[in-house]
């Protein structure tokens, strides 16, 4: 598993780290 910078879909955040 790596984390990779994404949009979120509420923009409670510009980018957050997630799992991919």
């Amino acid at each position: 598993m790596q984390h990779s910078l994404i949009p979120i879909q509420p923009s409670h955040v510009p980018y957050e780290l997630v799992p991919v």
